[in-house]
């Protein structure tokens, strides 16, 4: 449920939410997008420095390089068929999604007969589809494990 939740969020700030957002600050100054991720990033860098440092505990370790590391972890990866797995479909699942976002210009541009503020609102009207069907989802989800069982 939790996971539903976070997935949700997720697409609800960037496929509805961030678009037409973006698309207003293009709108308004080409250069206040930019200013904006950088203030996120200062912003993003005071957080993190408020951060207090707690001394870690000494580790009988030897250091390791990064190369190590991720071939201990790529290790780890081939030894759990399960993980091994869903690392897979990830990776593919991920690749597909970039591959078909990366062609909606093309297709709104020449298959749909969109101009560019035709495709500013396309991209937030499939986001918030997604978020009607997660939304639904959420909402079937809860009904169900609310329901008391029938057997």
């Amino acid at each position: 449920m939790e996971e539903t939740r976070c997935v949700a969020a997720f697409s609800l700030n960037n496929q509805l939410l961030g678009p037409p957002l973006g698309a207003l600050m293009f709108a308004v100054g080409s250069a206040m997008p930019l200013g904006f991720h950088a203030l996120t990033f200062v912003l993003g860098a005071l957080i993190v420095a408020r951060i207090g440092h707690v001394e870690a505990p000494r580790s009988h370790r030897r250091r390791t390089t990064l190369r190590t590391e991720v071939a201990e972890g790529l290790a780890w990866l081939w030894r759990h068929a399960g993980m091994r797995t869903l690392t897979a479909c990830i990776l593919v699942m991920n690749l597909t999604g970039v591959g078909a976002f990366s062609i909606w210009v093309r297709y709104a541009r020449e298959h749909l007969g969109l101009s560019a503020i035709g495709f500013g609102l396309f991209t937030p009207f499939w986001g918030a589809c997604t978020a009607v069907a997660l939304l639904s989802m959420l909402t079937w989800t809860a009904l169900r494990h609310a329901a008391p069982d029938s057997a």
